[in-house]
């Protein structure tokens, strides 16, 4: 128990590392409106595993010495604990909103993705509770429905030219050597012997899928509340978020831009047209919309908009249950002493309101419901995560694709020429922004 206290403190105290992460602190600037797309509660895994590959097991049970505990739900379902963190995580969330904003939940078709939608707006209380959870699977995958899958050699050829391009974490044999002392060696013989490769429908498979399979597991099993990695592993320690990084590195590489672009575009619809509505009706409709989905959403949003976030102690662009991506738009004038130089971006572009993205996180290892909060990074953005609304607005129509869209009306049309508008009114302050309004949309091949 000892031990457990020790690897809660480093956790903790490496968290409360980063200035700008405290949520709890109430906001002295509270946005005009917020989007999230957020990931479900700390749930029981799958019943089956296939990431394997071709003709291997898919218990999981059989790439582990002992068995997997038992996590006292359904697989796929919140744990009871799972869902105590969503509604305490609403609970610290409740202040960051302004007292008239209007409150959208929506979520996707899986119960989990229901159950967190309903806990966060449990939490969140006040006027959110006036606000009724809507199911739209569509909004969250159009594939095929409306989008056709790539055909098989395109999603292989673009699967394994995105594995090729993504940095394998230096220590990655280490790392899967000390996860093989954690699980022991199970019936399929050592994990370091499994095979990798890339399926007919571009889906990357072997070694790297069952580390972060495992990884995942023992997340997973810190959500529930319930015994982790056999007690071979501490939980919360040094070590545990090194080898996450197996986790976070598979997954990144999981979807490739061509394939994520077309799994995505919806969302990124969505939010496009969310706050180009609101701010059009400034001062209005404050707005304040929950889209809760699954970790791939998150993912694939960083992969096609360029963006990553460090969320120390977790590995840079982890998405462990309960997080988000939000994005808060605030008017230029709240900024004006902290972000000087994206408000004068602003100003010259005749921009009222700026983007500031985020990825919020939590920890497992309690059901406090406390988060933290880091900026993303990336080309788009200045170093605190922020954009102007019309750059924004530029950049994530330029990398939708329309058919993989169920919505018909069009927000502001923003072309490739307005990208060439935007550089020429910033003048010298393009290039010390970074270069954040570069069009960075021909890295992305499209289909």
């Amino acid at each position: 128990m000892r031990v457990r206290h020790l690897a809660l403190a480093f956790t903790l105290a490496l968290l409360l590392q980063i200035a700008q992460n405290a949520l709890a602190a109430k906001a002295s600037a509270l946005p005009y409106a917020t989007m999230f797309i957020s990931r479900h509660c700390a749930r029981a895994p799958s019943a089956s595993f296939t990431g394997g590959g071709p003709n291997m097991p898919t218990d999981r049970n059989d790439y582990v010495a002992d068995p997997y505990p038992d996590f006292g739900a359904a697989p796929m379902m919140c744990t009871a604990r799972g869902r105590r963190i969503i509604h305490n995580q609403g609970v610290t969330l409740r202040d960051t909103f302004r007292p008239d904003t209007k409150f959208s939940f929506i979520a996707d078709v899986d119960q989990r993705d229901i159950d967190t939608a309903n806990d966060y707006r449990d939490g969140i209380g006040g006027n959110a509770q006036d606000a009724k959870v809507r199911v739209v699977a569509d909004l969250f995958s159009t594939m095929p429905k409306v989008c056709p899958y790539l055909d098989s050699s395109t999603a292989v050829d673009a699967e394994k030219r995105w594995i090729a391009t993504l940095p394998r974490p230096k220590d990655f044999d280490n790392y899967v050597a000390r996860l093989q002392q954690v699980t022991g060696i199970g019936r399929v013989g050592p994990l370091a012997n499994i095979k990798s490769g890339v399926s007919k429908t571009g889906t990357w498979y072997g070694l790297e899928n069952t580390v972060a399979d495992i990884m995942e597991n023992f997340h997973l099993e810190s959500g529930a509340g319930i015994e982790v990695a056999w007690n071979r592993l501490e939980e919360g320690s040094e070590e545990y978020y090194k080898l996450m990084a197996l986790r976070a590195y598979e997954f990144k590489g999981a979807f490739s831009p061509e394939y994520a672009r077309r799994y995505i575009s919806n969302i990124m619809y969505r939010i496009g047209y969310v706050f180009d509505k609101v701010s059009s009706a400034y001062p209005n409709s404050p707005t304040t919309e929950f889209l809760v989905g699954h970790d791939t959403d998150i993912i694939t949003f960083g992969t096609v908009m360029d963006l990553a976030w460090n969320p120390r102690p977790l590995p840079v662009n982890s998405t462990t249950t309960s997080s988000s991506l939000r994005f808060d738009l605030f008017e230029a004038s709240q900024l004006e002493h902290e972000s000087p130089d994206v408000v004068h971006a602003a100003k010259l572009l005749g921009d009222q309101f700026i983007v500031q993205i985020t990825y919020i996180y939590g920890t497992t290892m309690t059901d406090s419901g406390n988060l933290f909060q880091v900026p993303v990074t990336g080309p788009l953005v200045n170093d605190k995560g922020q954009v102007p609304l019309s750059a924004f607005l530029t950049q994530l129509r330029a990398r939708i694709i329309k058919e993989c869209t169920t919505n018909e009306a069009n927000y502001k049309e923003y072309s490739a020429s307005m990208l060439t508008s935007i550089r020429e009114r910033l003048g010298p302050l393009h290039t010390s922004l970074r270069g954040i309004f570069t069009d960075h949309t021909e890295r992305h091949v499209r289909p």
